[in-house]
């Protein structure tokens, strides 16, 4: 996401959008949604390559395309589609005006809670120094979030790595699609609630939703998608009945 960020940041100053001129005009980004696809798994230290295209729209909201591949691979490794509004002292603000272009990409919506399941919690307060150049928390400290809170929900499950090993059964994090309700702010006490939505075959659909602790007021929402992994074969497994079993009591 970083490197999806510097990629956006290079769009907008080229149009004409520096960040100097943001921060004059006192203008900031929210987002509203982001859909991401881990394809290909990328090692340290690989070259990478950044592919962004952006696509006005006629409401005045920003949607980014963005490919991330290795410079020494053809496949793209990472996508991402994201969609923010342009703030300008606390209201919308149209950034190119009439200039509008069609988005090659239709965002998937995420159902409610049906209350049917169990859930894991855990507190969360972002820190302040995480916030960006225009005074925000940036997309990478949403998804940060979120990944803490899934370590967690695991951890208090009791999957340790001795657990992942006596099972020879793991997942990967192989995406998922964001529903931004509203901007958290760094220092505000959150509430992240985790759970499964669904275990299909090879795949177990994830859900988080994230909550203001004090007026709880939805604030983030997530549906993502991890793929079952045998250790020993490295390669995808079908969910066994144990494993069904296991998270019984916090699926849907």
């Amino acid at each position: 996401e970083n490197l999806a960020e510097c990629g956006r940041i290079q769009l907008l100053s080229e149009s004409g959008w520096t960040l100097e001129k943001l921060l004059e005009e006192e203008i900031s980004f929210r987002p509203l949604k982001c859909f991401v696809s881990f394809l290909e798994q990328q090692s340290m230290n690989a070259e990478l390559l950044t592919k962004s295209i952006l696509y006005p729209q006629e409401n005045g909201q920003l949607h980014y395309s963005t490919q991330i591949s290795n410079v020494n691979s053809p496949k793209t490794a990472c996508n991402i589609e994201m969609l923010f509004e342009p703030i300008k002292k606390k209201k919308k603000f149209n950034l190119f005006g009439a200039s509008t272009e069609k988005s090659p990409f239709t965002f998937d919506k995420i159902k409610k809670f049906s209350e049917s399941c169990s859930r894991i919690s855990t507190p969360y307060v972002p820190n302040y120094s995480e916030r960006n150049i225009l005074g925000v928390l940036p997309v990478s400290s949403y998804w940060r979030i979120l990944e803490e809170c899934r370590w967690d929900f695991t951890h208090k499950l009791g999957i340790t790595l001795d657990y992942i090993r006596k099972e020879n059964t793991t997942m990967f994090y192989m995406g998922g699609t964001f529903q931004f309700h509203k901007e958290i702010l760094a220092g505000e006490k959150l509430k992240i609630y985790t759970w499964i939505d669904q275990i299909d075959k090879i795949w177990v659909y994830m859900r988080q939703d994230c909550i203001n602790e004090k007026t709880k007021e939805l604030k983030l929402s997530l549906r993502g998608k991890l793929l079952i992994v045998s250790l020993d074969k490295a390669r995808p497994k079908r969910a066994d009945e144990h494993l069904i079993r296991f998270y019984k009591k916090y699926t849907e």
